[in-house]
């Protein structure tokens, strides 16, 4: 499922979500930066989990970098908590 925000025909954030099962895996939210603060990001996170609620989920799951502060304030203010981390490995 895609989620698509629009200011006067723009496209200004999206982000999608996928179902597995009983479990909801959110994704690729982003706003455009001249647009941030206006809640487009969480109207849209509304839609995604509206969508997934429909669909059958109980569970969500979301994948964050640990230092996108903005993201990881937006997914608090919804009543997210950390999990667990993960630690990426990358050639020398």
């Amino acid at each position: 499922m895609r989620v698509v925000r629009r200011v006067e025909g723009h496209e200004v954030g999206s982000g999608r979500a996928a179902l597995d099962g009983d479990w909801l895996g959110v994704h690729a939210v982003a706003v455009a930066p001249a647009h941030r603060g206006r809640g487009h990001a969480t109207a849209m996170m509304a839609a995604l989990l509206e969508w997934g609620a429909e669909q059958g989920a109980t569970t969500v799951w979301l994948h964050v970098e640990t230092d996108n502060e903005p993201a990881l304030a937006l997914y608090g203010g919804l009543g997210f908590r950390i999990h667990h981390t993960n630690r990426y490995l990358a050639a020398p």
